[in-house]
């Protein structure tokens, strides 16, 4: 039995004399709601019903976590939950690990590309109302149809510009150094229909 105890207290003292190894982890743990109520008024194609009012919401979940190691590599994960599904799921949205250093960043996972990470844009009052990436939609893109020369429907996601071709697909990301303001990146995904 005093085997026992003095193993168990030996064991705990390790544990212990390991804590500080794990100090220099950050762990986050963030995210956000956005709810509107959205009134439009908008003449309707045949046969396509429109609310004229609704009430939308954007929420998401942030989990991510990052240390640099002994060798000067920063290293970090980064996870981003959609938790306003219809129906009360969540989904992912985001997913990737990353590795930086004085050479640049590489991210490795689901995320926007480069093109994204890196446009520059005006300043907006609500980035889901006037924004790059909007929520808010200005118009109903679901009832336009299909215009002429697409082979496919406008979805409700609508023509916004700030998706690259890829979109948030599994992908390698690559982003420079900044070097006197300006810096580079290039995304390869291998399959676009990930």
């Amino acid at each position: 039995m005093k085997k026992l105890l003095l193993a168990s207290v030996a064991a705990s003292g390790l544990a212990f004399a390991a804590a500080p190894a794990h100090a220099d982890i950050d762990l986050e743990l963030g995210g956000y709601f956005k709810g509107y109520g959205v009134y439009v008024s908008q003449d309707e194609s045949a046969g396509n019903s429109v609310n004229n009012f609704d009430i939308v919401r954007d929420t998401e979940l942030h989990v991510g976590g990052e240390t640099t190691l002994d060798n000067g590599l920063t290293v970090g994960a980064h996870v981003e939950f959609k938790v306003d599904g219809e129906d009360g799921s969540a989904g992912n949205d985001e997913s990737y690990a990353y590795f930086s250093g004085n050479w640049g960043r590489v991210n490795f996972g689901n995320e926007d590309g480069a093109g994204y990470l890196l446009q520059v844009a005006a300043p907006s009052a609500d980035s889901n109302l006037d924004g790059i990436r909007q929520y808010v939609q200005p118009f109903n893109y679901g009832i336009m149809g299909t215009p002429a020369g697409l082979t496919t429907a406008v979805t409700a996601g609508g023509l916004d510009y700030d998706m690259d071709i890829a979109g948030k697909t599994d992908k390698i990301t690559y982003l420079s150094p900044i070097f006197s303001g300006f810096q580079v990146g290039l995304s390869y995904s291998p399959d676009t229909d990930a």
